[in-house]
């Protein structure tokens, strides 16, 4: 089962998609790069990405919190740079 929780564009050819998936009775959020053919078609997934038991997410998401803590601290991103877009 795998379903897709959100894509982004990474560049004009590629996105990244977030899916929750199952595989052996466990279940993982897998963060992958997908990109465009050559030559058209469907979307094919690449090498690139993150596949993470579930059970880890919360410590996944505390790295992130503290990471864009540290790129505010250094200049990097500004906090407006946070706001969420309306949907």
């Amino acid at each position: 089962m795998n379903k897709l929780i959100h894509e982004m564009p990474k560049n004009s050819r590629e996105l990244v998609r977030f899916t929750l998936s199952t595989f052996k009775g466990k279940r993982y959020l897998d963060v992958r790069t997908f990109i465009t053919p050559e030559n058209g078609g469907e979307m094919l997934p690449t090498k690139k990405g993150l596949t993470l038991a579930v059970e880890l997410y919360p410590t996944f998401k505390q790295a992130l919190a503290e990471a864009e803590r540290v790129m505010v601290e250094e200049g990097v991103l500004d906090v407006e740079d946070l706001q969420s877009p309306a949907f």
